[in-house]
């Protein structure tokens, strides 16, 4: 995916979800020059890379929530910095855990 509009600020933007230690507002109204380039790989796909890497699955785990991005309007924050879609939206996995061995 190409980005016209250059590089956000996902920091900023999760209000201090992403920032433990304490959220500090920095340059406001910042526009970034720069083009993007996105790559949004299906979890398919990597496992699928990681498998002809030859190397070994030994974990995988699907969560229903982000630590500290608002991925979309409305997520609602629980403990921990998680944050999960809105009581109308059905759970959907938004972050994976992946641990992969060379045998």
């Amino acid at each position: 995916m190409h980005l016209q509009e250059g590089v956000g600020d996902y920091v900023a933007a999760s209000g201090g979800g992403l920032t433990p230690a304490g959220y500090v507002e920095g340059a406001t109204g910042f526009r970034n020059p720069e083009e993007a380039h996105l790559f949004r790989w299906g979890l398919g796909e990597v496992v699928t890379a990681l498998a002809g890497a030859d190397l070994r699955i030994t974990a995988l785990h699907e969560f229903p929530y982000t630590n500290g991005e608002r991925c979309f309007a409305g997520m609602r924050e629980l403990s921990g910095r998680r944050l999960v879609p809105p009581e109308d939206v059905p759970a959907i996995p938004l972050m994976y855990g992946l641990r992969a061995e060379r045998d």
